[in-house]
């Protein structure tokens, strides 16, 4: 069996190969300096959704930076989103599919109480 979240595979220990985009900020900072890497791709139900850095879930290490909560979805803060888009798409197919993926992010950014009504196109 395998963990593809840490890369275990049959009990050996690996490196973390993803973060999973149900983790916390906290979890997503431990699972980063476990892999020793500055950024790591963030994996959705259905595939990769995303890239997470250390700068966009602790801040560089600079005076006034601002940490997000350590409880906090890494979706909220996750700072590049993937948008898969097919080699044939037309351009009306192609907005459609960046236009969904704003919403998502909108609505991962927003509190529950103010995202839009209806955002998932």
């Amino acid at each position: 069996m395998s963990d593809t979240t840490t890369g275990t595979m049959f009990g050996a220990p690996h490196l973390p190969t993803h973060v999973a985009a149900w983790m916390t900020v906290g979890e997503a900072r431990a699972a980063l300096a476990a892999a020793g890497q500055p950024a790591l791709p963030v994996a959705g139900h259905e595939g990769l959704i995303g890239l997470i850095t250390v700068e966009a879930l602790g801040g560089t290490g600079h005076e006034g930076d601002i940490s997000p909560d350590a409880g906090a979805p890494v979706t909220s803060v996750m700072d590049w989103h993937l948008v898969q888009v097919p080699p044939d798409a037309d351009e009306l197919q192609v907005v459609r599919l960046y236009t969904a993926a704003a919403w998502r992010w909108l609505d991962d950014r927003a509190p529950e109480s103010t995202a839009p009504q209806g955002s998932t196109s």
